[in-house]
């Protein structure tokens, strides 16, 4: 297997997905089905926690979520404002991305 990255992998290597019966909510309000998800530790600040990643079909960019930055205490203090309407054109104009 050959990841986004370009990491290749031996099938015995990978981590085991657990089964996951949750739908993420993108920020634009479109949905993606789980097919499961594994744990593994990530450091980050010098602090090490296990995290869980959910495993989606498809390509795309990887999120990191709420339970992320909760875990390691990471805030975002503002969000600038999003235009949904030109998020939605861009969606449009370049399906095979989304």
């Amino acid at each position: 297997m050959i990841t986004r990255t370009g990491k290749v992998h031996e099938k015995d290597t990978l981590p085991r997905l657990s089964k996951g019966d949750i739908i993420l909510k993108g920020y634009n309000g479109s949905m993606f089905e789980t097919r499961g998800y594994f744990m593994i530790p990530v450091t980050f600040k010098g602090k090490t926690r296990s995290c869980r990643f959910y495993v989606v079909q498809g390509g795309g960019a990887n999120i990191l979520g709420r339970d992320w930055m909760a875990s390691f205490k990471v805030k975002i203090d503002f969000i600038n404002n999003v235009n949904y309407s030109e998020v939605d054109q861009i969606i449009s104009k370049f399906p095979s991305l989304f």
